[in-house]
């Protein structure tokens, strides 16, 4: 780690977006306090201000790699802890809308545990760095600013109602307080517009619980898998194996399909899946927790970028700046990505206070955080866009285009190796959505006897004069295109 020298930043949020900011700031400043309104205890234990810590969660590759980086040694604490690393291409057996994903031998080893757990060890692992202190039972009043740059924060017990609490300085403020940031109203406070918003909303709810896994030595999986199959199938399953020999399972439902939260609705939404392997699973087994249900899923994007003036030394990260629908995993991931993002950032800054001092450099962070959110923004809401009740994002002839032509990759994924592992890539976010348009896999596309032209022949009218090549130009525009978000019965298996 490089020598600090600023004196003070301050981090709004207390998860695991805000652990790893503080940890980076670490790097540069003597003092690193975190306020996080919830009261802490030393216990993997979910949080009041973290509800979607009661259902299942992945930790993609991407994330888990820099995770490991930032943090070292925080793999092998969560494993002696019981947290499992599976094998997400054999060990995970995974409905595709195609049938049953081929299962293989990857070099895509995940960590399985819950998100307490996980948040756990990394504030175990931040708090023992010198300098990093968490302030629990306060939140953030208002921001405080002098001369158009944010020096500090005024915080209150988060228990006592009013206005009047303790100012803070700090010489940077980085907001990582999630999907109900106040940072719209904190700049409106200070005379600042209120940056715009766009949300693409598929209207998913989930319900969720632990159960005690039995034994069963003809089990020949650790988790499941069950995606939907819109427009016919709005429904959905993942049973993912935790700490403590237990199974995490999360029921969903697109279009205000709500997965009921008793117990005998929750075991017939589970019996009404595509396939009845996870139903069949859990009512061999014993539940030990409670049903926990959200509905706050909608993919939503502040477009902090945009503003036209705001103050310096305030950064907004994570899903405080963009959230996803978390049915797709990407949240801590992108949380991750956005901490070295903030390393880089104030690396390129020097040792010097006066660039953070300077608006544009708040200005240049907004910019890049937005441009790295793109593909996860992508990738989630083009997903949504299946379903006939999604708002917020058109489906038009692009997107119809990027559908038709995924749907036969993910064909490919039923029985050819090669096609899966670059797909599982793409969705564990080491490598970009372009390279499912390698030659290789355009090959295979074409020879299951679907031309790429007949792939886009949606509207026969709108699509005449388009050719194979204007088709696969078109689907690659929509995944790397440089701009601002806008709007079976048992699991196959086998070796490659």
């Amino acid at each position: 780690m490089s020598t600090p020298s600023g004196q003070c930043a301050v981090v709004v949020g207390g998860s695991v977006a805000g652990l790893l900011a503080a940890r980076v700031l670490a790097e540069h400043f003597r003092q690193v306090i975190v306020i996080e309104r919830d009261a802490l205890r030393d216990a993997p234990l979910v949080r009041t201000g973290t509800p979607q810590a009661s259902h299942a969660h992945v930790l993609l590759q991407r994330g888990r790699r820099i995770l490991s980086e930032l943090l070292p040694g925080l793999e092998e604490d969560l494993l002696a802890a019981g947290a499992l690393l599976l094998d997400f291409a054999k060990d995970v057996a995974w409905l595709t809308p195609a049938g049953w994903g081929v299962r293989y031998d990857s070099e895509l080893p995940t960590l399985s545990c819950s998100r307490a757990l996980l948040e756990w060890a990394v504030r175990r692992h931040v708090v023992r760095l010198t300098g990093i202190h968490i302030q629990s039972g306060f939140r953030v009043v208002r921001l405080v600013e002098r001369q158009g740059a944010v020096v500090g924060v005024t915080i209150r017990a988060a228990r006592c109602s009013g206005d009047v609490g303790q100012t803070l300085d700090a010489e940077l403020v980085v907001d990582a307080s999630g999907r109900g940031s106040a940072a719209p109203q904190w700049l409106q406070a200070l005379g600042y517009p209120r940056p715009s918003e766009t949300t693409v909303n598929a209207f998913h709810g989930y319900a969720s619980r632990i159960f005690r896994a039995p034994s069963d030595p003809a089990r020949d999986w650790m988790g499941l898998y069950l995606q939907p199959k819109p427009p016919s199938m709005r429904r959905l399953g993942i049973l993912m194996p935790i700490e403590m020999g237990q199974w995490h399972v999360s029921l969903g439902g697109a279009e205000r399909d709500y997965p009921p939260t008793d117990d005998e609705g929750f075991l017939e939404f589970a019996r009404s899946l595509r396939s009845p392997i996870l139903y069949d699973a859990i009512t061999a087994a014993e539940p030990v927790s409670p049903i926990y249900a959200t509905r706050a899923t909608a993919n939503r994007v502040r477009h902090f970028e945009r503003l036209s003036r705001g103050p310096a030394a305030f950064l907004v990260v994570a899903d405080a700046a963009c959230a996803f629908n978390p049915v797709y995993g990407q949240g801590m991931t992108t949380a991750a990505i956005g901490a070295l993002l903030l390393r880089e950032h104030l690396r390129a800054s020097g040792s010097t206070t006066v660039s953070r001092a300077e608006r544009a450099w708040s200005a240049r962070f907004q910019t890049r955080l937005a441009a790295i959110n793109r593909v996860p923004w992508m990738l989630a809401t083009g997903e949504d866009c299946r379903f006939k009740g999604s708002e917020g994002r058109r489906l038009d002839l692009e997107l119809r285009v990027m559908h038709r032509y995924l749907d036969r990759v993910v064909a490919l994924t039923t029985h050819d190796p090669a096609v899966r592992d670059v797909l599982l890539r793409t969705f564990n976010l080491l490598i970009p959505p372009s390279r499912l348009f390698h030659p290789s896999i355009l090959a295979k596309v074409a020879r299951q006897a679907i031309t790429l032209r007949s792939i886009s022949l949606t509207d026969r009218q709108d699509t005449q004069n388009m050719h194979t090549g204007d088709v696969s130009l078109a689907i690659m525009d929509t995944f790397t295109r440089r701009r601002a978000p806008t709007d079976g019965s048992s699991p196959a298996s086998g070796t490659g």
